[in-house]
């Protein structure tokens, strides 16, 4: 089973590849790179799913980052469970919906 990636794991694999790209393309200096690192930050924390207390009838949206080996190719066996958890409730309510379909190529 894979866990999620928090907002700051996946800004440090993205932080990476921005600070890779600026030093192989010679184009950007290292204060763009830091800004552009600090953007990408906000913008993953600001759509990542986050771990909180809904009030009844209420929603949330966002997304959930998981690390993915190079060598997958597809998500056909896959599955994401979410556990659900109601305060004072000893019972959790467990979702699981299967993935499929192809990952794309590097």
């Amino acid at each position: 089973m894979r866990s999620p990636l928090t907002p700051g794991e996946v800004y440090t694999a993205v932080k990476s590849s921005v600070a890779a790209g600026a030093i192989f393309g010679g184009v950007i200096g290292a204060s763009a790179v830091s800004t552009q690192n600090e953007h990408k930050m906000r913008d993953i924390t600001s759509v990542a799913l986050q771990d909180t207390s809904l009030a009844p009838g209420a929603s949330l949206t966002g997304f959930a980052f998981f690390p993915l080996k190079k060598t997958d190719a597809s998500l056909q066996g896959s599955t994401l469970r979410a556990v659900l958890r109601t305060p004072g409730n000893p019972t959790d309510t467990v979702v699981e919906l299967a993935l499929e379909g192809d990952l794309p190529k590097p």
